[in-house]
């Protein structure tokens, strides 16, 4: 599974790489681009558009045009015809004066998945609460830009982080983030505290031996080990096939 997924990722890689985002437009007007992630809402393919939500909740409008690439890895995604609302999908776009979107390229995640969840740990240095975001600088000293929303999770010691606003400077962090934009991306779960403050996290994967729902856990074999895992009511359960 790890590998197929990888491979995934890899030919995911050089369709944004290998198809250039650049296209002629009629207008002189100045241009930005911009790329976007997120889940697809409508299509009209007669008028040649789509809305789609991304991850940082924005709803936008993207037109596409006869020089638009369509790409999935696998293939099979060749035009607008092809996109289906619900399906996830990233955007690289010419940006106008007007807040026209125009695709350059639009490539469509298999499966209906969207983006791989991603990691970074370091040192929080700013909280923007009049935008719900906040910025940490990791480990290689770089300084990265994490939005959140309602749906974003915080823990750390014994409860006292419940939201955006109990983070502080100086904190040390670990954020699970989705990619957003070249700017930004969205955290699906800040666990933060001082050193000693930070509670383990463990990742484990294998198959379920067993499941009691009234006592809310289920055990799996991971590595030889079996492994009890307890849940509550903040438990977010996922599936391969899953969407938002």
């Amino acid at each position: 599974m790890v590998r197929r997924m990888s491979a995934g990722l890899i030919v995911l890689l050089c369709i944004v790489f290998l198809f250039p985002s650049s296209i002629e437009a009629s207008t002189d007007a100045p241009q930005d681009r911009v790329r976007v992630i997120g889940r697809v809402l409508e299509v009209d393919v007669v008028a040649g558009f789509f809305e789609m939500e991304t991850r940082g909740g924005a709803l936008i409008t993207i037109q596409v045009s006869e020089e638009t690439r369509f790409a999935r890895p696998g293939g099979g995604f060749q035009s607008l015809s092809d996109l289906d609302s619900g399906q996830h999908v990233l955007v690289i776009a010419t940006e106008f004066t007007n807040g026209t979107l125009l695709a350059t390229t639009v490539v469509k995640f298999s499966g209906g998945q969207g983006p791989p969840h991603r990691f970074a740990a370091g040192e929080i240095t700013g909280i923007v609460g009049g935008t719900g975001s906040f910025s940490l600088r990791k480990q290689d000293g770089s300084i990265q830009r994490f939005l959140t929303d309602g749906s974003t999770r915080f823990k750390g010691k014994d409860d006292g982080l419940q939201k955006l606003e109990d983070l502080q400077v100086g904190m040390k962090a670990l954020v699970q983030y989705v990619e957003n934009n070249v700017d930004s991306a969205k955290a699906i779960l800040v666990v933060a505290g001082e050193m000693d403050e930070l509670p383990d996290i463990h990742r484990y994967g294998g198959e379920v031996i067993s499941v009691l729902p009234d006592e809310h856990q289920f055990t799996i074999e991971s590595d030889d080990l079996e492994v009890l895992i307890h849940t509550d009511d903040k438990t977010r359960y996922r599936s391969r096939g899953s969407r938002d």
